[in-house]
């Protein structure tokens, strides 16, 4: 069997496990499971599921999720992208490149019906100028 496509994750969130240990560790599972869970009703014959009380667990309140991202923010080998979802923290997921003018902002559609040598003449006019730091800014983002 072969595979073309392989996702990308780090050893450590890898399972070594081989899929014979894998099915006989499930199996063992599902055996204890049926063995714990159903038990016979005397008076039928018939199986009784015996559910544990599930334990209700409060939302969290808004100053805690503040302390969380708060929190999350000092990471410093690797940046939560969760934040980049909060308004105070997305800033610093934008690349400091994004604000360096492009090729494409330099279209308008006025320059449509121009002909091939009014076009080459805009074309001659345009300056695009990039200094030292933007360009290690790009070169950094990319």
């Amino acid at each position: 069997m072969f595979v073309d496509h392989i996702e990308y994750a780090r050893a450590r969130d890898i399972n070594f496990t081989s899929a014979k240990k894998m099915k006989a560790d499930l199996d063992s599972k599902r055996s204890k499971f049926h063995s714990a869970v159903l038990t016979p009703d005397p008076p039928e014959g018939d199986f009784i599921v015996h559910a544990s009380p599930v334990k209700k667990i409060p939302a969290p309140t808004e100053a805690e999720m503040k302390n969380f991202y708060k929190e999350l923010s000092k990471c410093k080998d690797s940046k939560p992208i969760v934040l980049s979802l909060i308004p105070q923290y997305a800033e610093s997921y934008v690349l400091q490149s994004r604000t360096i003018p492009t090729i494409t902002d330099l279209f308008d559609k006025k320059y449509l019906d121009l002909t091939y040598p009014e076009l080459r003449k805009v074309c001659n006019d345009v300056k695009v100028e990039l200094s030292k730091e933007q360009i290690k800014v790009v070169e950094r983002d990319t």
